[in-house]
């Protein structure tokens, strides 16, 4: 039996909150090889594992092994080599370029310090895998041309934030063409993703394979439509998420004569909350509306097995594949949400659910809700079906990560 490692190059995880897909993943990861470690490459310092990982995976951190001497040599040698042109062309380019270039040479050393001790010519293969397509997917490129093994592969996944160039600063992602053609094999989560590496990026199609993402698993709720329509929203409060729109909308709904119902789960801290609250004031619907904050990714699932609930809402402008649809859908519930990234992977407008045009007004997207409102109860049904259908299909966690895990083996 061929004895493999997977070195999984994350954010966070298993420390503080997010990622919680890898939560999912690394079960399925840990039993397929023999051994995984898990590095968290953008928080090198990380204060309390909140996550418990199966026997045989190995959590390191990279904070230990980088001091003042070793981020000052990184900067100064990340200057002297950048190209000069590229701050004459565009200072910010320039800076985003070589900030990026610093912080991640930074990690990489962390890295390589932190698994000093591995003997990688133990292993048959090794995989160093990254979760994002940023830092940590050039750490992994780095470590895999750094250990001399034969079968050596660097891959990352891409996901939203670290895909789409539209919302980043400048509108400008770095070492983008270094990474695309650098990397042994790039798995976007959604077709969307895809096309903008092969388009947008140049990236070589046979090197890029979707593999998507999944929920936890979730026992099928049967639903029957509510008597008063009530829509749910997930998310941080950040503008992409266009909370003020959803806010719009549901007020007009409701000035129509919709007897509606609106609870969000999620914010962006204290402020966000308090901004989200007074939008909610201004328009005069506090009364149709229940801000509930931020819970865990637990007690969100179950909220959302709630009957009481008729449709999920999201109106954001960017969109990866959103984790609160996938749970939506395996929970039976429909969504209404915008045709973005991969959000219209999964919805299907008319079949389960309800896609909204990305430029669509408050006024618009109230019509909609409207039509929510009015939906026959056998309709009602047939789509809540077809959502749970469509995550059986897409979204399953013991179809999807063996499926990966799989792929990684046979690199």
């Amino acid at each position: 039996m061929k004895r493999r490692l997977v070195v999984l190059l994350t954010s966070i995880y298993p420390f503080d909150s997010g990622e919680e897909f890898i939560e999912g993943e690394i079960e399925y990861l840990a039993a397929s090889v023999e051994r995984v470690i898990v590095i968290p490459v953008h928080t090198p310092s990380p204060k309390e594992q909140t996550r418990q990982v199966p026997p045989n995976v190995e959590v390191r951190t990279i904070g230990e092994f980088i001091d003042l001497r070793t981020q000052l040599t990184t900067a100064i040698n990340t200057v002297l080599s950048s190209p000069p042109m590229l701050f004459l062309h565009s200072p910010k380019k320039y800076l985003i370029e070589t900030r990026f270039a610093g912080s991640a040479r930074t990690r990489f050393e962390g890295v390589r310090r932190a698994l000093a001790d591995v003997d990688f010519h133990e292993y048959d293969s090794v995989v160093f895998y990254a979760y994002w397509l940023v830092k940590t997917a050039a750490v992994a490129v780095w470590m895999r041309d750094g250990i001399d093994h034969p079968n050596a592969k660097a891959v990352s996944r891409a996901h939203r934030s670290d895909l789409y160039s539209d919302y980043a600063w400048a509108n400008h992602l770095p070492a983008r063409k270094f990474l695309v053609s650098s990397l042994d094999m790039i798995y976007p989560i959604s077709n969307d993703g895809k096309r903008e590496l092969i388009e947008k990026n140049g990236a070589e199609g046979d090197r890029v394979v979707v593999q998507r993402l999944a929920s936890k698993a979730i026992t099928e709720t049967p639903r029957k439509r509510p008597s008063r329509t009530h829509l749910v929203s997930v998310s941080s409060i950040i503008p992409v998420k266009r909370l003020d729109l959803a806010a719009n909308a549901v007020a007009e709904a409701i000035r129509r004569g919709v007897d509606l119902q609106w609870t969000h789960v999620g914010d962006s801290g204290p402020e966000s909350l308090q901004w989200l609250r007074g939008e909610i004031e201004k328009l005069g619907i506090s009364k149709n509306v229940d801000i509930k904050g931020r819970l865990t990714n637990d007690a969100t699932m179950q909220l959302l097995k709630s009957t009481d609930f008729t449709a999920l809402m999201n109106t954001s402008s960017s969109e990866g594949v959103p984790v609160s649809i996938m749970e939506a859908i395996g929970s039976s519930l429909p969504v209404l949400c915008t045709n973005v990234g991969g959000s219209g992977e999964l919805i299907k407008d008319g079949f389960n659910g309800w896609l909204l045009d990305v430029e669509m007004g408050a006024s618009e997207i109230a019509d909609r809700i409207a039509q929510i409102d009015t939906i026959s109860n056998q309709k009602y049904e047939e789509m809540s079906r077809a959502a749970r259908d469509t995550w059986e299909r897409l979204c399953k966690p013991d179809h999807n990560y063996p499926r990966f895990a799989t792929m990684l083996q046979e690199l």
